[in-house]
């Protein structure tokens, strides 16, 4: 990983085939999760509430991360 993903927090929109909700976890790399909410009913529903003024860059997560639908390493250029 680069120095300058190590500097950002990782944010994942994940779902739960138990409970059919969608929600998020934040951490950084290598650090237990610092914040989770995992009640949406809607990968909208959660990416409003994680990202709500659209700054990180967001991509699909790779087969290995089962739980996860998106995954954002790092905010888009010029974001706040």
């Amino acid at each position: 990983m680069n120095d300058a993903r190590a500097s950002h927090p990782i944010a994942r929109i994940t779902f739960n085939p138990e409970t059919s909700c969608y929600g998020f976890a934040i951490n950084f790399p290598g650090h237990p999760i610092h914040h989770r909410i995992d009640t949406f009913e809607s990968v909208e529903q959660a990416l409003r509430w994680v990202d709500p003024w659209q700054e990180r860059v967001w991509e699909e997560a790779s087969d290995a991360d089962e739980s996860s639908v998106l995954i954002s390493w790092e905010k888009k250029a010029g974001a706040f």
